[in-house]
């Protein structure tokens, strides 16, 4: 099978032509990035398809250009699904199953281990805990797989050129792109619902402070204990009236929910500066479904 070009997904747009076996592109290597939840890049808008010259487009050995997904995957960058070529030398020849490759099962273990020790620096875990929180991050994996494979039959009898195919594929998979970043934090993960029911009340409040606490140093605002306190209470009170609350409070999560507070109680211990200052926080976004 030869992958003739690569369209990467939420990054320059470009169009890369290879003619080589496909995998062979990929890197045996990369390094883990950044906060999972950070996604920022993905989620903006993609442009079409280029359309590509005919001569491209005729495969030297006849046969017919098939829409495939592919992985491209960097040494210090983060590996993504793409839209790839391949050549279908017969008419009813489809593509095998998806299998989740090397490249992107050693990404989301790695980056759900760092989220398990995170958790557990946080809020100390028994290893009962922490093995079943691996296996959650193993079943969000498993689910991911399955909506690439069904992703790849949805569109595996489309040619090209078939712009109207195409610009669909890319959309979809910028969505499960945006999914693979997020890793375990993504919405309706199992590891997050995993995570609500074996922690105890006392875990959960230890749990959340700490990660309030990571988000108020990092974000420099100039409060005193008391206040500090106070705004960690409306954040509490506010996170448990979500549609689906959560635990793990990313930068994004946090500001939503200081975003989300009512005016008027922050006045009442807050000074002018201090909410101007709050006002000003601006970070990807977020959207919270309340009850």
């Amino acid at each position: 099978m030869i992958v003739l070009c690569l369209h990467s997904l939420g990054l320059s747009g470009s169009l890369i032509v290879a003619c080589a076996q496909e995998g062979r592109f990929l890197s045996p290597e990369f390094k883990q990035m950044a906060d999972p939840g950070r996604i920022g890049r993905l989620l903006a808008p993609v442009p079409p398809p280029r359309r590509l010259p005919a001569a491209q487009l005729r495969p030297a050995g006849g046969g017919q250009v098939r829409l495939s997904i592919s992985v491209r995957s960097r040494i210090a960058e983060e590996p993504r699904f793409v839209i790839a070529f391949r050549v279908a030398e017969h008419e009813d020849e489809l593509p095998t199953d998806f299998e989740t490759p090397e490249e992107i099962v050693r990404y989301f273990t790695l980056n759900a281990e760092q989220e398990i020790n995170d958790i557990d620096r946080l809020c100390p875990l028994s290893d009962k805990l922490r093995s079943k929180l691996k296996l959650a991050a193993m079943g969000d994996m498993s689910r991911l797989t399955r909506e690439l494979r069904e992703l790849k039959g949805k569109y595996a009898h489309s040619f090209v050129p078939n712009q109207v195919d195409m610009a669909a594929v890319s959309n979809e998979l910028v969505e499960i792109n945006a999914n693979l970043v997020q890793n375990v934090r993504r919405n309706g993960s199992m590891f997050s619902m995993v995570l609500t029911n074996v922690l105890s009340p006392e875990q959960s409040s230890a749990l959340v402070a700490a990660q309030f606490n990571q988000q108020f140093d990092h974000w420099g605002l100039k409060l005193s204990a008391e206040q500090r306190g106070q705004l960690l209470e409306l954040m509490v009170t506010q996170s448990g009236r979500l549609v689906d609350p959560i635990l793990l409070w990313d930068t994004p999560h946090c500001v939503a929910l200081v975003h989300s507070l009512d005016h008027g109680q922050l006045e009442t211990f807050l000074e002018p500066p201090q909410l101007e200052a709050i006002d000003r926080l601006r970070e990807l976004p977020r959207r919270l479904v309340f009850r």
